[in-house]
């Protein structure tokens, strides 16, 4: 059965009262009846099992209770990360293709996702926009969560402009950004050799980074990372990206041995 990710209201209580689109989840969706119990999350990414004790006509009752016993953690949460962390820096494209971009990289597996202002994305918001915005995307998250099954909750951090991006990520493992043309000489597994376990991944929007925002990541020790001849849009671009990037991590053991067999050969 799918988890179910609890809304940010719940406060470690041992029951509450599910409403709205999360009292639709529970009954519609996963088909849920008085008594059935199955695994969840708290806000934290903390593992629940969820007991479903009553239903009325617009709401629910359920009992919560930690996911002590290994039989009652989700696949996700017994395995635990399997692969080294990535943090999305996307530059925001026009109208909702950020949520079809914060659903696919939850889904992914992505650890955090960090807005980004550059100078060819076209939404600008103030404060109110972004409490919107932000709320959109954390419920879309939500939703990815549960459809998924992964273990915890990406962190959605605040916009921040593309210049801001080298001091933010502060060397905390390999940088890189994708680009339309090939910039440099070096591989994605020669970016990613060694033992990373963090890593960054800037994508650019419609229109791509602009030259001069290519050299500052350069500048600040990101590597420029080539997706192919192809004219991606911006969203299959991220996905690309972050699909290449994740099964070369995942697969970084076989790769590293392989060469070092070859090399001893």
């Amino acid at each position: 059965m799918k988890q179910f990710v609890l809304p940010t209201g719940y406060k470690g209580t041992p029951s509450y009262t599910l409403r709205g689109e999360h009292y639709h989840y529970i009954v519609n969706v996963l088909r849920a009846r008085v008594g059935t119990t199955f695994a969840g999350l708290d806000s934290e990414g903390t593992p629940v099992t969820i007991e479903l004790r009553s239903v009325g006509n617009d709401s629910c009752e359920i009992d919560v209770r930690p996911a002590v016993a290994e039989g009652e953690l989700s696949v996700s949460a017994r395995r635990g990360s399997v692969a080294p962390s990535i943090t999305l820096f996307q530059c925001i494209p026009k109208g909702k293709k950020m949520d079809l971009i914060v659903r696919q990289a939850t889904e992914t597996g992505v650890s955090a996702i960090v807005p980004v202002l550059s100078r060819h994305t076209v939404p600008r918001f103030d404060d109110r926009d972004w409490r919107n915005k932000k709320e959109r995307w954390t419920r879309v998250m939500r939703e990815a969560v549960q459809q998924s099954g992964r273990g915890t909750l990406p962190t959605l951090e605040d916009p921040i402009s593309l210049a801001e991006i080298a001091n933010f990520w502060s060397e905390r493992g390999p940088g890189l950004f994708c680009h339309e043309r090939p910039l440099a000489h070096e591989s994605l597994h020669g970016y990613l050799v060694g033992d990373t376990q963090r890593v960054a991944l800037v994508i650019g929007p419609e229109g791509g980074l602009a030259p001069a925002e290519s050299k500052q990541l350069m500048d600040a020790g990101f590597g420029a990372v080539y997706l192919g001849e192809n004219v991606l849009r911006v969203e299959t671009a991220t996905l690309f990206a972050i699909a290449a990037v994740r099964i070369v991590l995942l697969e970084r053991d076989r790769w590293i041995l392989h060469d070092k067999l070859n090399e001893s050969g």
